[in-house]
């Protein structure tokens, strides 16, 4: 479930690559605006997906038992959201993509339950 989450947010940035860029330039601002307000809800609901999907990896054994559920959601947030920052100042339209999968291995590695 959290590699589908996490392919499905580098398609649509992929395919929407302004999008960051607005997103980045609002919330530059001080004032609480729409769109800030929208995309604090946003990403507290998106983190409280991540944290029943990393808690249901826990039970079913295949995440680690000790893993921490906020500091798992923050770091796959930020890992996606590193790579979009990272994909603006790539020179290849196509970054985001070529670099995904081999990110997300790492993220992966760190969170899943080690054999005995």
């Amino acid at each position: 479930a959290l590699r589908a989450m996490f392919g499905s947010h580098i398609e649509f940035v992929s395919k929407h690559p302004g999008m960051p860029r607005l997103l980045y330039s609002e919330l530059q601002r001080t004032e609480m605006t729409g769109p800030k307000i929208a995309a604090q809800a946003l990403m507290v609901h998106y983190r409280q997906l991540l944290g029943w999907i990393i808690k249901d990896g826990k039970t079913c054994g295949e995440l680690d038992p000790d893993l921490n559920e906020d500091a798992a959601a923050a770091l796959f947030l930020g890992t996606i959201q590193g790579l979009v920052m990272q994909s603006l100042l790539a020179p290849e339209q196509d970054w985001i993509q070529r670099n995904a999968d081999a990110v997300y291995a790492v993220f992966e590695r760190g969170i899943e339950r080690q054999a005995p």
